[in-house]
This record gives structure tokens, C-alpha cells and sequence, in this order.
């Protein structure tokens, strides 16, 4: 769809990526080899935020998903960090580190 009508134009998206010298993958969706932990957050998001209550309009889906992202960010024990949260990890990790 990039090049749908003017495949001589940059989108804006290529256009930033091309201006910071930034490198853009493509990845197969579903595909765990090389997205696995995206995909798993996505499943995570689902099953914990998503079908835990009926959410009817677009607004109070992305509500949920910005509490959501806010709670696993911040409260929600992660088994891969002993229990810790990812924002108490990174806080652990500047302290060690510095």
C-alpha cells in the first residue's frame, strides 16, 4: 500500500526513518522466530486487558490499553524478572550500573 499511487514518493513514515538515519525491518506477522516478544505482549494485552470486560467503542479500548500498559509498566510482577516490575528492573539496573 506504500506505493499504491505515487511509488516514486516517500511517506511521511520513510520520510522521518530516512532523516534520523533510521533502518526499517519488515517482520512476517505471527512469527515468533523473529517478533516473538512483541506477539507475546500482544497476547498478554488480550487475554489480561481486552476480553477481560466488554469494551464498545474505539475510545474505551484505547483507555483500557493505556491503563493496561500503565499497570504491567509499573505494578504487574513479571515472572522473567524474579517478580519485579520492568520500571523497579530498569530502576535497579541505572543504580547498578552507575
Amino acid at each position: 500500500m506504500r506505493h499504491a499511487h505515487y511509488s516514486d514518493r516517500l511517506t511521511r513514515f520513510q520520510q522521518v526513518g530516512q532523516a534520523l538515519a533510521i533502518r526499517h525491518y519488515l517482520v512476517r506477522p505471527y512469527t515468533p522466530q523473529s517478533n516473538g516478544k512483541v506477539e507475546r505482549f500482544f497476547r498478554t494485552v488480550d487475554d489480561e486487558c481486552l476480553y477481560v470486560h466488554p469494551l464498545f467503542t474505539f475510545g474505551a479500548r484505547s483507555r483500557a490499553v493505556e491503563r493496561f500498559v500503565w499497570y504491567y509498566n509499573y505494578e504487574r510482577p513479571h515472572q522473567s524478572l524474579n517478580g519485579m516490575t520492568p520500571v523497579a528492573r530498569r530502576t535497579l539496573y541505572f543504580k547498578q550500573a552507575g
